[in-house]
């Protein structure tokens, strides 16, 4: 599957250059909200001060680089070689650290409760085999400490009320109950309208209630 990716980013299909608003959304509701140019008012109390976040499913790391213009320790893990070279060029052009490294598709090589969040948006887990969605909650829940942030894609339907072939992309998964070790916090439906294609995604905030 890597290798599919790999070719995708080599094609610029997946070539996104701007944070998308779920992620600002996020970032400013539970971690650290903007208040002026460069100034943040820290609202994840997180030990030492600092805080640790993850972009799973990095992409052009686009997601990662604005959580460190956000002061945040950022990491970014993709199963794509090309699409990590990408975000670290990203990193680069806009003079931000980011910790990015390609991941195996299985274990996340970070020791339990590494990251204070972890953010996959994009509607990475719909581009992910079913059979290996557990195992990906798992990890994700085993070295996250307290936020999940996840956008999903729940439906497309196209103008003539179809539901069309958009290949492993699929939309019947109970995101809830994969991540149950974790107690849903926020829920909210986004519409999206484009090409005679309606989209309708889910923004789902996990929180540990269990953390140290």
């Amino acid at each position: 599957m890597s290798q599919n990716w790999d070719i995708r980013f080599e094609n610029g299909e997946n070539m996104l250059f701007y944070p998308s608003e779920v992620s600002l959304k996020f970032l400013n509701r539970y971690i650290k909200k903007r208040i002026g140019f460069d100034k943040f008012e820290s609202i994840l109390a997180a030990q030492g001060g600092g805080i640790r976040g993850l972009d799973f499913g990095c992409g052009s790391g686009r997601q990662s680089v604005l959580m460190a213009e956000f002061g945040i320790e950022a990491y970014g893990v993709d199963i794509s070689q090309k699409a990590i070279e990408i975000s670290k060029q990203m990193a680069a052009y806009f003079d931000k650290k980011v910790n990015f490294s390609v991941y195996d598709g299985k274990k996340l090589e970070f020791p339990d409760e590494f990251f204070d969040f972890t953010a996959c948006l994009g509607g990475v887990l719909n581009c992910i085999p079913k059979s290996e969605l557990e195992n990906i909650a798992k990890e994700l829940q085993r070295i996250t400490k307290t936020y999940i942030c996840v956008f999903y894609v729940q439906e497309k339907i196209d103008k003539n009320g179809n539901i069309p072939n958009v290949g492993i992309e699929h939309f019947d998964c109970d995101i809830e109950k994969l991540f149950n070790k974790f107690k849903l916090i926020d829920k909210s439906l986004f519409h999206m309208r484009d090409n005679g294609l309606t989209t309708t995604s889910e923004l789902l905030i996990f929180k540990n209630f269990l953390e140290k």
